[in-house]
């Protein structure tokens, strides 16, 4: 269940309600695309769609460290996740960005051959 607090018709906040364990959910592979759009000096702006619920989502540039306006977060389809990402070296391109951005979510986190321990 998608809650959402909205001002003025501005949704100003939204949180997922689950009444199962997140274990216990048959995720699909989620399939992303995004836009990026400078939006700052050193700010870049990501549109981010799925066709699938996306949980707990985050943003990976590889060797680049960003700071993120959020780290983890819901996609679901025909809702955009925008998230805002500041590179404080000043190092990255809005064209870097789209090349190097990866998102993953809970979905990554469940593998099928995963190491063992001993």
């Amino acid at each position: 269940l998608v809650v959402e607090l909205a001002i003025q018709g501005q949704i100003v906040s939204d949180n997922l309600a689950m009444f199962v364990r997140p274990k216990t959910l048959d995720l699909r592979k989620p399939s992303f695309c995004y836009e990026v759009a400078k939006s700052g000096k050193h700010q870049f702006t990501i549109a981010i769609h799925t066709d699938k619920p996306a949980l707990w989502a985050w943003l990976d540039l590889g060797e680049y460290e960003v700071k993120c306006s959020d780290n983890y977060f819901h996609i679901m389809p025909n809702r955009p996740a925008v998230v805002t990402i500041t590179d404080p070296v000043g190092k990255l391109t809005a064209a870097k960005v789209a090349s190097t951005l990866t998102v993953k979510s809970l979905y990554d986190t469940y593998q099928e051959s995963a190491p063992t321990c001993y």
